[in-house]
């Protein structure tokens, strides 16, 4: 689990303890590439960008020992510019406040949906920005951060973790009168156990927007190989036709990177009959540290009767 938060509640649940009582931890990440990507109208542009493929942000965590085995715990995080004068004016990521202990974590905040905190784990580029072949055209609109969030997470149970989250208004502050609120909630169950990791998520949109999504995942890791597969499918009474996508992936390693390859088709993009898209992408990945590593990619995005959109790029990214 790479991402956002429930990336703190599940993955980092356990490791809650690992915090020293009334300890401040500053974090976060910076990106930035160089890259050639096509517009909207074909036109190739060059320029320096951040976030190519891991968004840049700037966070503080900590926790507090309660006594009994209850802890109190909290996050701050934002997304960094690091390209231009936005700073640390870039959009809010998981941040949140709640108690966790044997029982799990219970959390309220701005939070990330099951597939938001788990979907890149099955890319073949961890879900990269610029090279990812995973929700490309974004008609899954479940992966996002919703505000307004209560969420709870199990620990881990041998290899097994859950997730329900119910958010008051996803990407506003609650209204009256609240039907015009878009309420969003959902369940994610993950099971992980030698090189197999899968995962299942069900979502719900309802008041101002009726949605219904089904995301599921899949992957193994052979050693000398991981492979992986997703498959999602979005749809609701405005939608007509059922938004679709599915991907499939490669990582190799070698040495001390990784060459990756991945395909992915968007079907019924935001729900319209036959608009569909086929993404290609080729990665590699170099590690020069435990913190720092090296990307080059290439992504190519053929919408069916539309123009296609090429990417390439390579950067740099740090982890502190």
């Amino acid at each position: 689990m790479q991402k956002k938060l429930i990336a703190l509640a599940v993955a980092g649940l356990v490791s809650v303890p690992a915090f020293a009582q009334s300890n401040v931890t500053i974090y976060g990440r910076l990106d930035a590439g160089l890259f050639n990507q096509d517009d909207a109208a074909g036109h190739a542009v060059t320029r320096v960008d951040a976030s190519g493929w891991t968004t840049s942000r700037l966070g503080f965590k900590g926790a507090e020992s309660l006594g009994n085995g209850l802890q109190a715990l909290f996050q701050v995080e934002t997304t960094l510019v690091n390209d231009d004068a936005t700073g640390l004016t870039g959009t809010g990521r998981d941040t949140f406040v709640g108690l966790a202990g044997g029982f799990g974590a219970v959390l309220l905040g701005r939070l990330s949906t099951p597939v938001n905190s788990w979907l890149a784990d099955f890319d073949h580029a961890d879900g990269a920005p610029k090279f990812k072949v995973t929700n490309v055209s974004g008609s899954n609109v479940f992966e996002d951060r919703g505000n307004n969030t209560i969420a709870y997470a199990t620990p881990n149970m041998g290899g097994f973790q859950a997730i329900a989250y119910y958010s008051f208004n996803l990407a506003a502050p609650e209204v009256w009168p609240s039907s015009s609120e878009v309420r969003v909630g959902g369940i994610g169950l993950r099971y992980t156990a030698g090189g197999l990791d899968v995962f299942y998520s069900y979502n719900n949109a309802a008041k101002a927007l009726e949605l219904d999504n089904h995301t599921g995942a899949i992957s193994y890791d052979f050693g000398v190989a991981k492979i992986m597969g997703v498959y999602m499918h979005t749809g609701g009474d405005s939608w007509g036709d059922n938004a679709k996508q599915y991907s499939v992936g490669v990582q190799v390693p070698v040495g001390a990177g990784v060459i990756a390859a991945g395909f992915g088709h968007d079907q019924n993009i935001g729900g319209a009959r036959d608009v569909d898209q086929d993404t290609w992408s080729i990665t590699y990945k170099h590690n020069l540290s435990k913190r720092t590593f090296l990307y080059a990619g290439y992504q190519r995005q053929d919408p069916d009767g539309g123009i296609a959109r090429d990417t390439y790029g390579v950067g740099v990214a740090h982890q502190f």
